[in-house]
This record gives C-alpha cells, sequence and structure tokens, in this order.
C-alpha cells in the first residue's frame, strides 16, 4: 500500500517493493480503534513520576534503548556542580550488540521530539550518555580434583555475575556476591584472594570492598584474570 513519498506524486517517484513485504497488519476497523481509544485512555499520556519519564523514553519509536534513569537532584552532584531547577537529567544507554554505544545526535533528537508533547510546562528533558566502567577481576582459587570444568565454572560464574549487572545504573558490584558465588560452586575448595578494581569517575570502594559507581554510570568486565591450583 506503500506508493509515494509524503509530498511527491507516484508519477515523480517510482517506489516499489524489491522483496515480498512480511509482518505489516491490515487497516483498523472502526471497532478497533474504540478498543484502541480506551487502552490509551487508562495509559498516562504526561510525564510526571520518574517512572513515568522512564517508560516514556523507553516507548521511544524507532530506537532501540538497553535502559534510562531519571537522575534525582540529589545525585546530581556527583556528576555535575550544579543542578539547574526545572530540569530533568535523564541517562540513557542504547541498545549495541557489538560493544559500547554513546548517545549519538540522532537519538537525542528522535528522544526529545518523542518527550517534547509529554513533558510538564516548566520542565526541560537533559539528555546524558552513559559513562561505561570498566572491571578487572583477579583470582586465587584452589579447586577440588576431578573437575575437569573447574576453571571454566569460575570464570562463567564471574562473567554471569557482571552480566545480571551490566544494565544498571549506578550499580554496586558486591565483593561478598561475588565471592560467595565463587566459594558455593562444588569444584571450588577454598579461595586465596579475590580482587575487583575498576576503572572510572566516579567509583568509591566500600568497606566491604564492593564498587560503587556513579549514577550515571554502568559496569562493563573488562578481564578476569585467575591463577588456578588444585587441592
Amino acid at each position: 500500500a506503500i506508493d509515494r513519498f509524503d509530498g511527491m506524486e507516484p508519477q515523480d517517484v517510482p517506489v516499489f517493493n524489491p522483496e515480498d513485504c512480511g509482518g505489516g497488519r491490515d487497516e483498523e476497523s472502526l471497532e478497533e480503534s474504540f478498543l484502541r481509544a480506551k487502552r490509551e485512555l487508562k495509559h498516562p499520556f504526561t510525564a510526571v513520576s520518574r517512572e513515568d519519564i522512564e517508560r516514556c523514553v523507553m516507548e521511544t519509536p524507532g530506537l532501540m534503548l538497553e535502559n534510562c534513569r531519571v537522575i534525582p537532584r540529589e545525585q546530581m552532584a556527583q556528576i555535575r556542580k550544579k543542578a539547574e531547577d526545572g530540569k530533568i537529567y535523564i541517562v540513557i544507554n542504547p541498545f549495541s550488540a557489538v560493544g559500547e554505544k554513546g548517545l549519538t545526535d540522532c537519538y537525542r533528537k528522535n528522544i526529545l521530539a518523542w518527550m517534547e508533547p509529554r513533558r510538564m510546562a516548566g520542565r526541560q528533558f537533559v539528555l546524558l550518555p552513559p559513562q561505561y566502567v570498566s572491571f578487572e577481576v583477579y583470582a586465587d582459587v584452589v579447586l577440588m580434583p576431578y573437575f575437569s570444568d573447574g576453571r571454566e565454572r569460575v570464570r562463567q560464574t564471574v562473567e554471569s555475575y557482571f552480566e545480571e549487572i551490566r544494565g544498571e545504573f549506578g550499580a554496586v558490584a558486591e565483593y561478598g556476591e561475588l565471592y560467595g558465588r565463587i566459594d558455593m560452586l562444588p569444584c571450588v575448595d577454598r579461595i586465596n584472594s579475590l580482587n575487583m578494581d575498576a576503572r572510572g569517575s566516579g567509583v568509591t570502594r566500600e568497606k566491604d570492598g564492593s564498587l560503587r559507581l556513579a549514577p550515571n554510570a554502568v559496569p562493563r568486565l573488562k578481564d578476569a584474570r585467575c591463577m588456578f591450583s588444585v587441592g
């Protein structure tokens, strides 16, 4: 049914599909229109709360977003010296299957255009790019005998933990949680040492060895170096 460009007649620019189309939907009936209207009336349009704003941003058409977060004013001091009144700061992490991807101008324009009719009067949305913090893990692990896959199990445990928290802005990489997951493996006899290091601004180390990220930062496991011996 697509046979023209906006503002041009079919005879000006020929439009055709080189291959069969897939997906798509038939024209909406009047009854379906009323049902859709009833659903949309129950769905808040104006972004008022933090949850509203985050939901609306994630619903931006045509963009692939991994996650987003509205940063409270009290946490903005960790990123900027001053948070201006009336401004809502949103950090957005675009989805990328090939590595880290910043917030491009195209993404900014599309998101702001989508959010403009949804913002409250007197508010202004400020979009922030994510900060990627690289983690390095060093472990000295003694394995139980007769476990041929012990080394791989330990590495997978470390990787799976960081995969779970990779989408969390301001995540806390908990030292005790990672230590416990490795120590509970049936192939592990004991852990001689376990250390975590993170490279990026705004990283703070807790008393228990955990690492807390800035509110606009997400963790990425860069390297896991493990030394193994058999008990």
